[in-house]
């Protein structure tokens, strides 16, 4: 039997472009034959690190030099990633404000080339970081790196610099889409943060500052304990030793549900056999409030 090509075009694609994508290497997309300006004399604090998960390259807040590490100046418009956690997103380009600060040879930066459009190459990158099969090397466990001789030489198929501009500037203008959907969001959690500075009572009042209309003559809040007004209850978790009691069809909450405030499904499910010798089931609407576990650390999570 003929074993099936590998595809080298897109599902979809925009109607002028036809083709099919060369196969190169992402060493391709750069000028390996430009070399960074050694760092011997700069001010201190004059150092850039790269965020994970795609999230940006900013001023590295140490003021001092790890000893015995080289540092290079890097200019704005580079290619930049951590030796160490790239496969974790710690990529970027070097933004023009950052130009001239430094950072160690862990933690290299490289020029594009002409030949294909930068954009197009971090699109895909962020798309496909995590999966990359890129073997570490070094010899700690826990600080192995990707070195870059490997990452160039990593594969990938690319259209015409053309159609990777079109690519990338449709991808460009929605993530354009989502930062302003994000921005709007954030203005609506401040306008009802202080919103509910004045629909609730302060410390020491009884009515709140602001009131709707047909409220406004109503009487002062009274105070109560939470036992007056609702009914309390413990979840519970079934036995782990009873294979029957999961991998059902019933919704079963926890602590790694609890991330969102309207749930409508779990993660984890029980099966009925598990209702029938004692989980609980709640109604639609109830409060759920996490009350044990090292999340409570930094976070009480509830939900509806």
């Amino acid at each position: 039997m003929a074993k099936k090509k590998s595809a080298v075009t897109p599902r979809l694609r925009f109607p002028k472009f036809r083709g099919n994508w060369k196969a190169t290497t992402v060493g391709d997309f750069f000028d390996l034959g430009f070399k960074s300006k050694k760092a011997t004399s700069f001010d201190r604090g004059r150092l850039l690190t790269v965020r994970l998960h795609g999230n940006g390259v900013v001023k590295n807040d140490k003021t001092t030099l790890t000893g015995g590490a080289t540092y290079y100046v890097r200019e704005g418009g580079q290619f930049i990633f951590s030796k160490i956690d790239l496969l974790n997103g710690a990529f970027g380009v070097v933004p023009k404000f950052l130009d001239g600060f430094s950072s160690s040879t862990d933690v290299p930066a490289y020029s594009f080339s002409e030949w294909h459009y930068s954009q197009f190459f971090l699109h895909w990158l962020t798309a496909s970081y995590a999966h990359l099969e890129i073997e570490r090397t070094g010899t700690s466990s826990t600080l192995k790196r990707v070195s870059a001789g490997k990452f160039f030489a990593f594969p990938l198929l690319v259209p015409t610099t053309a159609e990777q501009r079109k690519i990338a500037d449709c991808l460009t203008s929605l993530d354009e889409v989502i930062a302003a959907h994000a921005r709007k969001v954030e203005a609506l959690k401040a306008y009802k943060r202080g919103l509910m500075q004045q629909l609730f009572p302060r410390e020491g009042e009884t009515v709140p500052r602001l009131r709707f209309p047909e409220f406004r003559a109503a009487p002062e809040w009274q105070e109560s304990s939470l036992e007056e007004l609702v009914s309390l209850r413990s979840g519970g978790t079934p036995s782990k030793a009873t294979p029957k009691y999961w991998n059902g069809s019933i919704p079963w909450v926890s602590a790694k549900d609890m991330k969102r405030f309207f749930l409508d499904d779990s993660q984890i499910r029980i099966s009925q056999s598990a209702v029938d010798d004692g989980a609980r089931l709640v109604s639609a609407g109830t409060v759920l409030i996490l009350t044990r576990g090292m999340t409570l650390l930094r976070d009480v999570p509830v939900c509806v």
